[in-house]
């Protein structure tokens, strides 16, 4: 029997080999974190250098317990067993090799999903396969490590416990010099090439899946937006601004570059090609500070291409919480026990209010010397549509079963109908995101307010799309390019702007691009013919090629549950049309909510073939290179494809009128960025690509 110095000492022993074999395992994670992007087209990958201290710190912390659990159980009876010492440590080693097999799975799974942690046959078969390897090695060479596991056994404990014990609090000390660093981070400015004190500071807001006819100034009856309505009132209101898609990154890349998604190639396996310029790389180059703070949990991620050029770009990167989500342990283990016990939400997901203070930070160290530009993109109006007490009731409580219903992009396909009641729980649940989100925006702009940089301070605020409720069957963004995903609010106000002013002509958000550069850099011929000053420049009159507003839509490589969709709105017309060949005719103007579809009436064909031909001679005609020929998929007919007729075009089908904007031309004014080595592209791009003229 053992004595209790005897069994605390097996416990000990064991505690120290589990925390070895975590400390092991948490420094394979987190080079496998740091070095092995999500995507292999990716930037960058997804963790920051606090994952060397925090997956090994976890990792040796779990092991460790676990280690106490088993030594605990070896220890149990009269007469300790020594083969169940033996068998209890395969176990352990069988449960490691599953962490490695798990965190080589995950690795390669969306971080921004509560799905991925419920798949674990993988890591149980490879828990089987490592313990039954374990024992067969520790069966065939029982002869000499036999001893190892008596339970009398003399270790050398207190030496090997002050290593780890270093080692865990060097790992720590890391973390919290990781957390000082990112409190501490100031923003540096580059020498200007041009004079400071005439250039405006320009502020970019974006609130994530946010539909402008629930914003209070564009009519909605209730009060969702009050400090919105108050930056209106100041500047321009924009009625009818159009998203280039229906999902946050080629949206926003596209406002970031003033291309259409198939120009700067971002979609879900490829990030925004480096080969672009974006809005923060050329202020910067100018002389603007620049600084980034994307509240996406997934594609605000600096690897897909949004934080090129930001000096400062504060992603998820750069919170503890996420690196830790990141691990085996922190999906497998923390995220299920936060969603299910606390809050059905990602635990890693930062409020609007937290990444004010962060802003907050960065402003107050601003040089005096140069403008800045800022980007802020605010991620709370998305699903689950959960903002803190007491927004979480302003007009409405939702069930919590309900919001699992909908969210992470199970609303796309709900698995049985929503009765009118839980439709209305969920708009009461997306309303009180936005009366937060428009709160936190509030305290921005009194913080900006009182700055000595505010009375030179240019504020454009959008969205990056918008938000479906059941009107086409579907709830959340992402499917289809309807008017309730792609019109979204859009607000400029500042100096030289006139107060009070609602524009209702159609508008493009990709042309902030050119909107921000027209202030920053001056009234140089592209950026003036497509700048959204133009609307409220006294005598300008919109050309017929001001009313065509294209957007783009592809779900990823086949087999994609849809097929790449292309849109086109004019000042009375909605078509739309996927690479099927099918097509979608609406007269948005009577028919705002799009509920009948006109496209299968013979008397309305001609005027299908007039907008598809239109899309033909825009898209054709749109500058090159293109990076994402797959969003083109969708321009194509039975027999007919429209990429190699771009590619044997003898410059009759895309001819266009003499002075009419090219898509894209105003990042044309600076070439393609050499700098920057291009990102690999699919293989089933490649052919196509090759076939494309260049120029």
């Amino acid at each position: 029997m053992l004595s209790g110095l005897q069994r605390k000492r097996l416990i000990g022993r064991n505690a120290l080999m589990g925390a070895t074999l975590g400390l092991g395992i948490g420094i394979w994670e987190a080079r496998l974190i740091f070095l092995v992007p999500l995507r292999s087209t990716l930037l960058a990958s997804e963790g920051s250098w606090v994952i060397w201290f925090l997956a090994p710190l976890i990792n040796l912390t779990f092991f460790g317990l676990l280690g106490v659990a088993l030594g605990w159980i070896a220890g149990i009876g009269k007469a300790p067993s020594t083969r169940r010492g033996a068998v209890l440590t395969a176990l352990m080693l069988g449960l490691g090799t599953a962490h490695l097999a798990w965190a080589l799975q995950l690795v390669h799974t969306w971080v921004g999903t509560l799905e991925a942690i419920y798949d674990v046959s993988a890591p149980a078969a490879w828990w089987g396969i490592g313990a039954a390897v374990s024992l067969g090695l520790m069966r065939l060479l029982w002869g000499r490590i036999g001893r190892v596991f008596e339970p009398r056994a003399s270790w050398p404990l207190r030496p090997w416990a002050r290593v780890l014990c270093a080692a865990a609090i060097v790992l720590f000390c890391g973390i919290v010099v990781f957390l000082a660093v990112q409190r501490g981070t100031s923003a540096g400015a580059r020498a200007g090439t041009l004079r400071e004190a005439i250039r405006p500071n320009i502020v970019l807001i974006t609130l994530d899946a946010a539909r402008a006819d629930h914003f209070s100034s564009y009519g909605y009856e209730r009060p969702t937006t009050p400090n919105l309505d108050r930056l209106s009132r100041q500047g321009v209101l924009f009625e009818n601004a159009l998203a280039p898609s229906s999902w946050t990154l080629p949206s926003q890349a596209s406002m970031l570059t003033g291309l259409l998604p198939h120009q700067h190639g971002a979609s879900a396996a490829t990030p925004v090609d480096p080969g672009v310029w974006t809005l923060a790389e050329i202020l910067a180059r100018n002389g603007y500070t620049t600084g980034g703070f994307n509240g996406n949990t997934l594609y605000g991620e600096a690897g897909w291409g949004l934080g090129a050029g930001f000096q400062s770009y504060g992603d998820y990167r750069s919170s503890v919480a996420y690196n830790l989500s990141l691990t085996v342990l922190g999906r497998a283990v923390l995220q299920p026990t936060y969603q299910n016990l606390f809050r059905y939400d990602l635990l890693s997901q930062r409020r609007a209010q937290d990444m004010n203070q962060n802003v907050f930070r960065w402003l107050r160290r601003l040089p005096r010397s140069a403008p800045f530009f800022l980007f802020v993109h605010y991620y709370e109006v998305h699903d689950p549509y959960l903002p803190p007490p007491p927004f979480d009731r302003r007009f409405g409580l939702t069930p919590d079963s309900l919001v699992r219903r909908v969210s992470f992009g199970r609303g796309l396909n709900p698995p049985r109908p929503i009765t009118r009641e839980e439709h209305e729980q969920i708009v009461a649940a997306y309303d009180n995101t936005l009366a937060y989100c428009d709160e936190q925006v509030g305290q921005l702009m009194q913080f900006l307010a009182r700055t000595p940089q505010w009375s030179n301070t240019i504020v454009i605020l959008t969205s990056d799309h918008g938000e479906a409720f059941g009107e086409h069957g579907i709830y959340g963004h992402g499917r289809g390019l309807y008017r309730e995903l792609l019109h979204v609010p859009l607000l400029v106000s500042g100096p030289s702007i006139p107060a009070g002013t609602r524009i209702s002509h159609l508008v493009r958000i990709r042309e902030i691009f050119p909107t921000v550069l027209d202030f920053a850099i001056g009234e140089i011929y592209p950026f003036r013919r497509t700048t959204l000053r133009r609307y409220w420049t006294p005598g300008f009159t919109p050309e017929s090629f001001d009313d065509a507003v294209v957007s783009e839509l592809t779900l990823g490589q086949p087999p994609a549950p849809e097929p790449p969709s292309i849109s086109v709105v004019t000042a009375k017309w909605h078509m739309l049309h996927d690479a099927r060949g099918r097509a979608e005719l609406y007269d948005w103007q009577n028919d705002p909510a799009e509920k009948v579809n006109l496209a299968a009436s013979a008397e309305y064909q001609g005027t299908v073939e007039e907008l598809y031909g239109r899309l033909w001679k825009l898209i054709g005609h749109s500058c090159r290179p293109w990076h994402q020929p797959e969003y083109l998929f969708a321009l194509d007919r039975p027999g007919r494809s429209f990429l190699r007729a771009v590619a044997f075009d003898s410059g009759r089908q895309f001819s266009f009128s003499r002075g009419e904007p090219r898509i894209g031309m105003a990042q044309a004014v600076f070439g393609p960025d050499t700098s920057q080595a291009t990102h690999r592209t699919l293989p089933s791009e490649q052919e196509l690509l090759r076939s494309l003229p260049y120029h």
